[in-house]
């Protein structure tokens, strides 16, 4: 486990008006569990878990006397886990969850955020004669990813709190590629969602296809001139 704590102040001359910010990270606390080796008939290799907790503190005050004082709080959880399966599968899950809310003279913003993100990769050769003219297994990529937003604000003329910004975005990508003769081949698919539901309540959903292939070939020596 590692404890941190940091302390940061800084103070702004300026002819409109001075301000001093003052930034607090307590308590920064990561936590690490030695990989776990589960018994044989879960054909798990090797598990792997890091989490953490982050709370961020920051107060700017303007003018000499502090006449505006504007807060911020933050608090972050991220998470880390890691799973070796037996073969070459491995699969990752990151996620990080945020709260926090402002202060300012004129209300109060909340906002909230989470993510998540999962990837998969593993190689393998396929069934029948196919594998046999492959030059190295195919390699096996998955990336799946998920993020939520929302900020809603709060004013002295308004109790509840009115969202300025809800959103979430979804996206996944898949690749697959190989070595054949010495050329290079691969497939690339990847797809991606964005919703927001506020204002106009926009949304836009792209999907994206590509083949490629790369031919590796060493030639001889170019002669310079006829022979003599």
């Amino acid at each position: 486990m590692d404890v941190a704590y940091q302390r940061a102040e800084t103070s702004t001359l300026d002819t409109r008006s001075d301000r001093t910010t003052t930034q607090r990270r307590w308590p920064d606390l990561r936590a690490s569990l030695p990989p776990i080796t589960p018994p044989a008939f879960t054909l798990i290799q090797r598990v792997s878990l890091t989490a953490g907790y982050t709370a961020t503190d920051r107060r700017t005050l303007y003018g000499a006397s502090g006449l505006q004082r504007r807060v911020q709080r933050d608090v972050q959880v991220p998470v880390d886990l890691s799973i070796s399966w037996r073969g070459t599968l491995v699969t990752t899950y990151r996620g990080s969850f945020r709260t926090g809310e402002a202060e300012d003279p004129t209300g109060l913003t909340d906002r909230t955020e989470s993510t998540h993100r999962i990837s998969v990769s593993s190689q393998f050769l396929p069934p029948g004669p196919w594998a046999a003219r492959l030059d190295r297994p195919i390699r096996l990529s998955l990336l799946a990813g998920y993020t939520a937003e929302r900020d809603c604000r709060t004013t002295t003329t308004q109790e509840d709190c009115v969202p300025f910004l809800d959103q979430i975005r979804r996206s996944l990508s898949v690749s697959l590629d190989t070595s054949v003769g010495e050329m290079e081949l691969g497939v690339q698919a990847s797809f991606d969602d964005r919703q927001s539901f506020v204002g106009q309540q926009n949304r836009s959903t792209q999907f994206q296809l590509g083949v490629f292939g790369q031919l590796q070939f060493s030639a001889g020596m170019v002669p310079s001139g006829p022979p003599r």
